[in-house]
């Protein structure tokens, strides 16, 4: 057998204009965001890798009360994780408008 490679091209896309001089809005949007973060003592790489192990530790506390994965597992694990990401944004003052940022610059320019 031999290895599959595979590329992400949104984060390929995402990364390729960053040596360049100019900067695109994406960029501009990436620098405010760090340096909202920046002030709040936290960054995005670790807001986003926080919110993907909460939403992960509230589907298996929802498996664990709801293990027939229904409309009741879903809608538990959603609430968990709305308690758990409102805790996590009030301890670094961050407003809740930033949550979809969060997951779509942490998805293009985090590990």
């Amino acid at each position: 057998p031999e290895p599959r490679t595979s590329i992400d091209e949104m984060k390929l896309t995402a990364i390729s204009g960053q040596n360049d001089n100019a900067k695109s809005e994406d960029e501009k949007k990436l620098e405010e965001l760090k340096k909202y973060f920046s002030k709040r003592k936290t960054d995005l790489c670790t807001l986003y890798k926080t919110l993907y192990d909460l939403e992960g530790d509230c589907i298996k506390k929802a498996d664990q009360k709801y293990p027939n994965f229904g409309v009741e597992h879903s809608n538990y694990s959603s609430k968990l994780y709305k308690q758990e990401k409102d805790k996590l944004f009030k301890k670094f003052n961050i407003h809740d408008s930033l949550s979809t940022s969060i997951t779509v610059f942490g998805m293009n320019y985090c590990k």
